[in-house]
């Protein structure tokens, strides 16, 4: 028999996998495909159309309306109140100086949109009410109390659970149940949250409400970059952000970048995201960023993320309202870029669900329709040209009209006095 063993990916992965049992053992991260695991962002609907989550090691980039940032605001609200949920560290980083976000005042004017840490603590205090928690303490609350319902007519339920047990059919577990003074649904209340890969949430409620938030808890003070040069920038960004990489308890970390500068970060994230995927460190970015003029940062920054999404919300749009399509919707999510560099060993590079077609998203335009308490993604509906409502939304031309039934025609040859063609219905 032959000594000789093929080394391949295989022997790769098994070497570089080393941490994948602290990860699977850790709330909120499941294994996946590829050899890479995943954490959710907080909405089931964005988790599917991301391939089952975030992967470990990438970063997001979600640029939010001009006009209105209620989406995006919302869809960040999610993945943070994820992180909290899961017992996941969660680090927001703000500068010093004037609680700027990493650098100091520059020679022109502040912009009254740049963050300053009271935002950010009213941001996590308004986080959405965990629902899986609140079921949770109702069904302990009821199990409580049917508890101690039991404990006071002991002796009148022991007497009639004897008198109930005539005969042997009559030991079923209902039965034991109430002699044991236990309620019938005991079996459902001791699972908790804790396998939950993604909770549901409650826009309307807060999570405040239901833990004790601490803001400063998850504020990370660093140094504000003095605005040198912007690569001198970047650099010493990337020093002061690899400083918060320093858990050592396993548990996934949740760095999130709010509206940072787009220059200065287009020059850190690169290195950053290195840093990360070069140590298999359990840590995923988001950056929550505003629009940029800046078109050679901004396409940078999304050269070096992995996924990019785009909110853009209807509310604003008054002289240019959206088609009548789109009356149920409240805004539109768009997918600029959705790529995972870290599955490339595994599936060649690109879109870490290439593996499976299946996880593939069917579309890179959704549908973003808010109520009072939840955020839904749902894919565009469009009716055919000629049943849309107010003759479509495309203009004037030719219409195809497919779909449209075929209409009914009259001949004008019925039984008719005249020739004109004015028939006499029967």
């Amino acid at each position: 028999m032959s000594s000789f063993r093929r080394v391949g990916r295989g022997a790769e992965a098994s070497s570089c996998g080393t941490k994948a049992p602290l990860l699977t053992a850790s709330t909120g991260v499941k294994p996946w495909t590829g050899g890479i695991h995943l954490t959710s962002v907080g909405v089931t609907d964005l988790d599917n159309l991301l391939g089952g989550g975030q992967p470990l090691g990438t970063c997001m980039l979600l640029q939010e309306d001009r006009w209105n940032r209620d989406l995006s605001v919302s869809l960040l609200k999610y993945w943070c109140a994820e992180a909290i949920s899961q017992d996941q560290h969660l680090i927001i980083p703000v500068g010093e100086e004037m609680n700027q976000p990493f650098t100091m005042p520059r020679s022109e004017p502040l912009d009254i949109r740049k963050p300053r840490k009271r935002e950010i603590e009213d941001l996590l205090l308004s986080l959405p009410r965990n629902l899986h928690w609140a079921k949770q303490e109702k069904a302990e609350h009821t199990n409580h109390q049917s508890t101690n319902l039991g404990i006071l007519d002991e002796d009148d339920s022991d007497e009639k659970a004897e008198e109930d047990l005539e005969i042997a059919w009559q030991y079923k577990k209902s039965v034991q149940q109430e002699r044991l003074a236990q309620p019938l649904s005991q079996k459902k209340t001791t699972s908790g949250g804790s396998n939950v890969f993604c909770h549901s949430y409650d826009l309307s409620g807060r999570l405040a409400d239901q833990a004790t938030i601490d803001p400063s808890k998850y504020i990370a003070t660093i140094k504000s970059v003095e605005p040198v040069a912007v690569t001198n920038c970047g650099v010493k960004l990337f020093h002061e952000l690899v400083s918060l990489l320093g858990s050592k308890d396993g548990k996934p970390m949740r760095l999130l970048l709010y509206r940072p500068e787009v220059d200065i970060l287009a020059s850190a994230l690169p290195l950053l995201l290195s840093y990360i995927r070069r140590r298999s460190l359990p840590v995923v970015l988001l950056v929550h960023a505003t629009p940029s003029n800046d078109f050679k940062s901004w396409s940078k920054l999304s050269t070096a993320c992995d996924v990019v999404l785009k909110t853009e919300g209807f509310s604003s749009r008054r002289a240019y309202p959206p088609p009548p399509e789109f009356r149920l919707l409240q805004g539109i999510l768009t997918f600029s870029k959705l790529t995972t560099l870290t599955a490339a060993t595994a599936t060649g590079g690109g879109f870490f669900g290439d593996i499976s077609v299946s996880k593939r998203p069917a579309a890179f335009i959704y549908g973003l329709k808010r109520d009072r308490r939840k955020l839904h993604i749902s894919l565009l509906h469009i009716p055919p040209e000629d049943y849309a409502q107010g003759g479509g939304s495309v203009g004037s031309g030719v219409r195809s009209g497919g779909g449209k039934a075929p209409e009914k025609k009259s001949t004008g040859l019925g039984c008719s006095s005249n020739i004109s063609g004015s028939a006499l219905d029967f």
